[in-house]
């Protein structure tokens, strides 16, 4: 699991913002700091509101625990550490029924963690993970089989044989061929931010919670010294 770099921000009219502050403008380091870290603050919620209007199946929770966030110098970072979806958790009406769940058939001659596979084949196996897109059906081609749902040990996914890579065992004429199976995976929540219609909502917000957190540290430690 790594961590995807979504985007940066970077104060860079340091020079304005001690102007500003006159004679306290040895503060400035202070409110380009609080700045920063009150922009990251906006950049995780944003995140955390959008990615669920989106897509099926993500709720806020799911986001919030994967973002971090890197304020050093002037600069703010944001970090998506995730891996990529399971696609059987977004899949339509495809469900393994708890009679078939018990059940594996069992493969003597492979020794891998596919030897107690369950699989239900399914020719007409649909999916949906953006919500303002139509649910597309996965297909199988001449270099993948059809996909098929099945149980390896506790965890139920969405696979497909490639049949472009033939396992040890597999007879030359093609008969009983041990194909390598995978699983099919889809976008990541770090994906899922780069969407056109989320990541400049983020950077907007973001943007505009900096700037209004320096107006508001510059004019709170003049208003502080005004006092004096």
């Amino acid at each position: 699991m790594g961590k995807s770099s979504l985007f940066s921000i970077e104060i860079k009219g340091t020079e304005d913002i001690k102007k500003r502050l006159g004679k306290m403008h040895d503060m400035s380091d202070a409110v380009v700091k609080r700045a920063l870290k009150r922009g990251s603050i906006t950049a995780a919620a944003k995140i955390k509101k959008e990615i669920p209007k989106h897509y099926r199946k993500i709720k806020s929770g799911d986001v919030g625990n994967k973002i971090h966030k890197i304020v050093r110098n002037n600069e703010i970072a944001i970090y998506i550490s995730d891996k990529n979806k399971n696609l059987i958790d977004f899949t339509l009406g495809n469900k393994i029924p708890a009679s078939e769940r018990a059940r594996g058939k069992k493969t003597k001659k492979s020794k891998d963690k596919y030897t107690n596979i369950m699989q239900t084949v399914k020719s007409n196996l649909k999916a949906q993970v953006n919500k303002n897109s139509s649910p597309k059906k996965i297909d199988g081609s001449i270099r993948r089989s059809e996909p098929f749902i099945a149980k390896v040990g506790e965890h139920i996914g969405v696979f497909q044989r490639d049949l472009t890579k033939n396992r040890a065992g597999g007879n030359r004429n093609g008969r009983n061929k041990d194909w390598t199976i995978k699983e099919l995976k889809t976008i990541s929540i770090a994906g899922m931010v780069q969407n056109l219609k989320i990541l400049p909502e983020v950077e907007k917000a973001t943007v505009e919670t900096v700037n209004k957190t320096i107006d508001h540290e510059i004019n709170r430690i003049l208003e502080r010294k005004a006092q004096k």
